[in-house]
């Protein structure tokens, strides 16, 4: 099987395991004259096994990822970044402001160090660094088989 198609199929068990954790959680106690539509006892069982081919297959799809292991953590860290690039305060220029009981005007002069022009051109490059990236992965999942 395709990585690409694996990561699909972990996705999809993470899906199952959340719906069986579910109905655990649902039907485990009830009222005894109206039984419920799941036996808990056997959901249980039901998300044993569904965890173990979890498993086995992060184990594996891991062990496929290992050649692009810095391309996705590198991903990782360029979202980070973009993320506070974009929330990062570039306010400049003179602001009056009131404080206290008497509405003292206070002038306050901003001063940005990255401004918000540096800031849009910073998350421009790392946008296209990170989709660089994401093409590399991309290329690997299509074209990395796993053995079953």
């Amino acid at each position: 099987m395709k990585l690409a198609k694996a990561l699909k199929v972990k996705n999809r068990l993470v899906g199952e395991i959340k719906v069986l954790q579910q109905h655990i959680v649902n039907f485990n106690s009830y009222d005894k004259e109206n039984p419920p539509p799941y036996d808990t006892e056997q959901v249980l069982e039901d998300l044993r096994s569904a965890s173990v081919r979890l498993v086995v297959l992060k184990a594996k799809i891991a062990a496929a990822n290992v050649p692009i292991v810095s391309a996705i953590l590198e991903i990782a860290e360029i979202k980070g970044q973009i993320t506070m690039l974009q929330g990062l305060d570039t306010k400049e220029g003179v602001t009056n402001s009131t404080i206290g009981f008497d509405d003292k005007v206070v002038r306050t002069t901003y001063v940005a160090r990255i401004g918000q022009v540096k800031a849009d051109n910073l998350v421009k490059k790392l946008t296209e660094r990170l989709d660089e990236l994401q093409e590399q992965i991309d290329e690997h999942n299509a074209t990395t088989i796993i053995k079953d």
